[in-house]
């Protein structure tokens, strides 16, 4: 037995720490030692303590290694069974040291709301028809988001702007003194169809006269038509008067051709285009006949917008009780909470002193309202807990998950639904069928607007200015068309609930005439323009409207291939491969490579450039030791697109020398062509996964991730990978982790003096 035992002890497997400090001092200490260690990282302090207490820095050596950045070339590659080695002894020793300390879910920031957030949720606050956050000053980005707590400062400009702002919204959503009903009158030889003569009445027998009419807001409306009529064997005309061809009146018309008479209804109306028509429905053999004179339109009857009838719709009888209804009703939405007692009575005071100098209980609303739209509990996301203090982390109150929700999927204000759960506590137990009733509401389309083009760096298409004298099929319709392509692929992912893991393997793109020219594409099953088709069933691609098309056999289809994010990773009048090859690593694969070393030129052109293909030009560029290393995986992603120019068009050349696409990731992976990239990312789908579930964490969170933030993302993953990556799972995952539905706990304060 003693003998089995030391057998056991002998082949034990070694501990954790012992195979980091193992593999460091085999291949990093070289480097990474001493008071010049390389890039300030020192590796010397190897125990467990150091792994975790430098999760940071040590997640970079995982990174680095596993790319094959570490060790150099220069040096001795450890074989793929001891990289593998430390990289499980390191997830060990952070494993364990998890497991011993609480979790976090991080910090809560106050956030003040973004352009967009503010003016989304005065939207569906308050109904008005413009953007009021237009001249706002430009949000700050932090981690690549203009929704970060940290970043949304609150400079004097902008309290200015607020404060013009509510006076601006106001005045247009609650009118005091309401205009007259306007009128519109058309005479009979403006009427429809088209008269070659100008004739002062229109001699209706058969048929319409018509004319549209476009109706701003929902309301009771008055149509006239003044006419005369000839009569048939005593029989007089019988017309009908219509709308978007509804009949809302029939009328005998008696009066006879020297004379006229008005013909009238009111009638409630929706707003938009609107065709009033008047028709003969006892059309005779030509004697029986409507003069008509002119058609008219007056209304709506109450001019005061839908806002104002919205906004201070109330069934008390005194001004107190009015104010109190309406600041209550109104409060509790802006503040996206109950109303507390105390906040309530100061707001309808402020309304009380305004209603009695002006006499009117609406302009104290007024008054109210806009107090409420400079309020911080509006302007920021004020998560304040009255609930006792404790010291383990414990669920955030379903008021705030519903903030939390709303502004993660919609940025906007919770619904009602949401709130109406919210206030009856069960809002948590039914948060995944919420969650995908939110994803199937339009209003998830500001999810696809706001956060795929801010993560994947395609805002700057807006200001992408190529050199015109190169690239002279570059114009503005081109420029929208290059957006739209994008916006419709994230779309089609959120709509469709389809694995995020297509928005870089895709075989499928959407191209409008434009595009489609541009790329060279006929129809939507994928045949090349000027050639026989090859594959059967495609439509042609016309017009400016979107269609899906087959990219099969293209080199298009997934982000990488579109023309949008080849031009934002350009320069204005060249390819740029290292942009190219940064935004893969960077955005795709969540290891950005670090900032070059200081003193390093930039490639030139000119008289001092490197000579050659820029390729050739590159390799010479990399030949400096200081930008071997970097530029590697760079390089060879970067280069496998040089098959696009510029601004994505499609190329065999350059400056007449054939296209050489090819490249070699550490590791001895090849490249060539922008095809092998979109297989490199699909055989990485852990990589590309946890860069987009960590990029949609942070939006959601409106905070950086923390290594202790490690954990969650790792059960975010193995969630989302059970369900085919679907993107509503990746979604519902987030919103059950512990940083979206948990907040830090903290000791009670003491009582004592």
């Amino acid at each position: 037995m003693l003998a089995m035992f030391t057998c056991l002890v002998c082949f034990a497997a070694p501990a954790p720490a012992e195979v980091v400090g193992s593999f460091v001092s085999a291949h990093c200490l070289s480097c990474h030692s001493g008071p010049k260690a390389k890039g300030s990282l020192s590796l010397e302090k190897m125990d467990s303590a150091a792994v975790v207490k430098n999760r940071k820095a040590w997640i970079q050596v995982l990174e680095r290694t596993h790319g094959g950045d570490m060790p150099p070339a220069s040096k001795p590659r450890p074989d793929p069974k001891s990289i593998e080695a430390f990289s499980s002894a390191v997830e060990a020793i952070w494993d364990v040291a998890d497991r011993a300390s609480p979790p976090d879910p991080g910090k809560v920031t106050a956030r003040r709301l973004n352009r967009v957030e503010y003016a989304n949720t005065v939207r569906d606050l308050i109904g008005v028809d413009f953007n009021p956050s237009e001249d706002f000053p430009a949000d700050d980005i932090g981690y690549g988001f203009d929704n970060i707590g940290d970043v949304l400062s609150l400079p004097p400009i902008l309290l200015e702007r607020y404060l013009a702002s509510a006076e601006s919204i106001v005045d247009r959503a609650i009118v005091l003194n309401p205009p007259k009903p306007p009128v519109r009158h058309m005479s009979a030889r403006y009427l429809e169809p088209a008269q070659p003569k100008d004739l002062k009445r229109r001699e209706l027998t058969k048929d319409t006269l018509h004319t549209p009419f476009n109706l701003n807001q929902e309301g009771k409306y008055t149509f006239r038509v003044r006419a005369a009529s000839k009569a048939e064997s005593g029989i007089w005309p019988k017309v009908s008067l219509m709308a978007n061809d509804t009949v809302l009146k029939t009328a005998e018309v008696i009066t006879k051709d020297d004379k006229a008479q008005v013909i009238e209804i009111e009638a409630t109306l929706p707003a938009g285009p609107t065709r009033f028509s008047v028709r003969v429905d006892n059309a005779g053999s030509g004697e029986r006949a409507l003069l008509v004179e002119w058609f008219e339109v007056t209304g709506p009857a109450d001019t005061r917008p839908p806002s104002h009838l919205k906004l201070l719709a109330t069934t008390a009888t005194t001004d107190e009780q009015r104010l109190r209804e309406v600041l209550g009703r109104f409060t509790r939405r802006a503040y996206r909470r109950p109303v507390r007692g105390d906040e309530l009575n100061r707001l309808v005071a402020m309304a009380q002193a305004e209603s009695k100098a002006t006499g009117r209980w609406e302009a104290g609303a007024k008054i109210g309202i806009m107090a409420v739209l400079v309020s911080p509990h509006f302007l920021f996301r004020v998560e304040r807990d009255d609930r006792p203090a404790r010291a383990q982390m414990y669920p955030v109150s379903d008021i705030h998950l519903a903030s939390r929700l709303s502004y993660f999927l919609w940025s906007t204000m919770p619904d009602e639904t949401l709130l109406a759960l919210a206030e009856k506590g069960q809002l948590s137990g039914k948060l995944e069928e919420q969650v995908k009733r939110m994803l199937a509401d339009p209003k998830s389309s500001a999810l696809v607007e706001q956060f795929f083009p801010q993560w994947l760096q395609l805002r700057r298409l807006d200001s992408f200015a190529p050199d015109l004298t190169r690239f002279p099929v570059f114009n503005d319709q081109l420029r929208k068309a290059m957006r739209e392509e994008a916006m419709k692929l994230f779309d089609t992912i959120v709509r469709e609930d389809r694995p995020a893991t297509e928005l870089v393997t895709a075989n499928y793109t959407f191209l409008n005439q434009r595009l489609a020219g541009f790329y060279g594409i006929a129809d939507t099953a994928g045949n090349a323009m000027h050639k026989k088709p090859t594959k059967p069933g495609g439509k042609a691609i016309t017009g400016e409207s979107f269609v899906k098309v087959d990219t099969t056999g293209w080199p298009r289809g997934g982000v990488t291939n579109m023309a949008a994010v080849l031009a934002v990773t350009s320069n204005p009048t060249r390819t740029s491969p290292v942009k190219r090859g940064k935004w893969v690593l960077e955005q795709l694969l969540g290891a950005p490579p670090p900032p070059p070393p200081p003193n390093v030129p930039e490639l030139k052109e000119g008289g001092e450039a490197l000579k050659g293909t820029l390729k050739q030009r590159m390799e010479q560029h990399r030949s400096n030791p200081s930008c071997s290393s970097c530029h590697q995986k760079m390089d060879a992603l970067g280069f496998a697109f040089e098959s696009f120019n510029a601004i994505g068009a499609f190329r065999d050349k350059d400056e007449g020398q054939p296209i050489d696409a090819t490249g070699e990731l550490p590791g001895r992976v090849k490249l060539n062509g922008p095809q092998a990239v979109k297989d490199y990312l699909g055989a990485n789908r852990d990589k590309f996964m946890r860069a987009l579930t960590e990029k949609l964490l942070i939006y959601a969170m409106g905070r950086g991730l923390e290594p202790y933030d490690r954990r969650a993302v790792d059960t975010i993953l193995k969630r989302s990978a059970g369900k085919n990556d679907r993107f509503s799972e990746v979604v519902l995952a987030i919103v059950a982790s512990d940083p979206f539905r948990f907040r830090r706990g903290e000791e009670p304060k003491s009582t004592e003096p």
